[in-house]
């Protein structure tokens, strides 16, 4: 039994259950990120700017409306003025959504007809385009979910029609971001795969590289997700996409020296556990070094007012995670692997391994045909 569990932690099976248990974890409880983007991602102001008061005045101004988006209902013609009949169909359009108030959450409707001596802040001066004022409960869900609900119920015959605000606006640029971040993730991690590959000449290497770094983004993102989530931690829309980059930066440069160191002591002659031990006491001064280092200069961004560079400070948990991601799962496979983790090369020579070295005699035996 004993020599079993020696076994186990010689092949560092402990170290890869650890981090299974971890990476399913951040995975069951990882948050929305676009969400989060959206609710949180915006820069926040100071809470004694004018803006700020006058949103926590908006919040309890009473009359029905505390606690409410302001939302804008536009009709338009797109051929000129408003007729009549179109102007009459608004109202109609209207007294349809004030029906439904309950439904939708409405709390308040000011139109043209309701506020008469304001006639020139509801109609364009070249009259061809009629604006209402809502007001709208934040419990009625996301902004997202608000202007879509309230775009289908305004829809009225021969006009254009759409919603605006300044948070429904926001929510399409956040919404933007998330999708721009998202496209970045797969690009840069594609990349990172064929830079491991182009370097140690190796198929197995960058597939291995790459998936401890996405352990380490999913651990480091869920994390800060969830501080986001749970406290006042602060959150930009930014953020998802720095911890992605500084992962893989962190990642690449700590797995470059671990791989490079592990492939001399191989080519040495060491035995893969020793070679695998001699590879992380070479990289471990510089790895914690660095890591300690840029977790000590992101978490000062923590001390800044301003809300979205008080966010950079969650990336020095990704520089913790990334520091001991780098040291620990990828000398799992090393141990396991050892001079396969290279393949189909060691020494920059490839191995025989089978069906890729009979491919690369027939690729030089009949070059047309392999071309």
């Amino acid at each position: 039994m004993n020599e079993w569990i020696r076994n186990l932690h010689k092949n560092r099976i402990f170290s890869l259950l650890v981090w299974l248990i971890a990476i399913f974890v951040a995975i069951v409880m990882l948050p929305n990120t676009s969400n989060l983007v959206q609710e949180y991602g915006q820069p926040q102001l100071a809470n004694n700017s004018q803006p700020m008061v006058a949103s926590a005045i908006q919040s309890k101004w009473g009359r029905n409306v505390s606690n409410t988006y302001n939302v804008t209902a536009v009709f338009n013609n797109p051929s000129g003025k408003l007729t009549t009949t179109q102007l009459a169909a608004v109202d109609k359009t209207m007294e349809r959504l004030a029906g439904k108030e309950a439904t939708y959450g409405i709390k308040d409707v000011r139109t043209m007809e309701t506020n008469p001596t304001a006639k020139d802040q509801f109609l364009s001066k070249d009259g061809s385009t009629e604006i209402v004022k809502l007001a709208v409960s934040k419990d009625q869900g996301s902004m997202n979910l608000i202007a879509k609900q309230l775009d289908e119920q305004i829809q009225t015959t021969g006009l254009n029609t759409y919603v605006t605000s300044p948070e429904i606006i926001n929510s399409a640029a956040s919404e933007k971001i998330s999708q721009a971040t998202s496209v970045a993730t797969v690009i840069v991690f594609i990349l990172s795969l064929l830079i491991i590959g182009i370097v140690f000449k190796s198929l197995i290497a960058p597939v291995i590289s790459t998936l401890s770094m996405l352990m380490m983004y999913a651990v480091s993102l869920s994390i800060i997700n969830n501080l986001a989530s749970r406290t006042s931690f602060p959150y930009s829309e930014y953020l998802p996409l720095m911890v992605m980059l500084l992962t893989v930066i962190y990642g690449l440069i700590g797995h470059f020296y671990l791989f490079r160191s592990f492939k001399a002591q191989l080519v040495a002659g060491v035995d893969r556990q020793a070679a695998v031990k001699n590879s992380i006491r070479s990289i471990r001064t510089f790895t914690l070094a660095t890591g300690l280092t840029l977790a000590v200069i992101f978490g000062g961004f923590y001390f800044f007012k301003f809300s979205t560079l008080r966010s950079m400070s969650g990336l020095a948990i990704v520089a913790l995670v990334t520091m001991i991601g780098v040291i620990t799962i990828s000398s799992i496979f090393l141990s396991l692997l050892g001079d396969r983790f290279f393949w189909p090369a060691v020494d920059g020579q490839p191995k025989g391994y089978g069906f890729w070295n009979r491919l690369a005699k027939f690729g030089l035996w009949q070059p047309a045909i392999a071309s």
